[in-house]
């Protein structure tokens, strides 16, 4: 399953960068639980729609790539390089969320969609939370 899990999380990247936010929500299970560095927890797909959609009116549009990917089954660790975040207004780089950062994350499935994310600012983090090693 892990590597459907895989192509399931490459999909939503996909259409998040494309600006689908509907795409990219589709990875995830109704009652998806998220959790951000910035802000905060979210619970279920509107709550996530709200807090994306509050961050991209502060900073807009930021585009995450994948760097990396690991398969642990039902888990996925993800590196990805966020890029393009600045403030909406000012044109300034997001000083919290540097533009040009990596960051990893850590993916729950059940059943083909995501139950859980979770963010983190290194890979050593995210693998330690996934109960993994580098």
């Amino acid at each position: 399953m892990s590597r459907e899990n895989v192509e399931v999380l490459r999909r939503g990247l996909e259409a998040f960068n494309r600006g689908d936010l509907d795409g990219a929500l589709d990875m995830y299970d109704p009652q998806v639980e998220v959790k951000t560095l910035l802000s905060g927890s979210a619970r279920g797909r509107e709550q996530v729609r709200a807090v994306v959609e509050q961050r991209q009116n502060e900073m807009g549009p930021v585009r995450y790539l994948p760097e990396a990917f690991i398969d642990a089954g039902e888990t996925v660790v993800g590196v990805v390089r966020a890029i393009d975040a600045r403030g909406r207004l000012s044109g300034i780089r997001d000083r919290d969320f540097a533009a040009d950062q990596l960051l990893a994350f850590v993916w729950t499935f059940r059943s083909g969609l995501v139950v859980r994310q979770e963010m983190f600012r290194t890979k050593s983090e995210a693998l330690e939370a996934a109960g993994l090693r580098e």
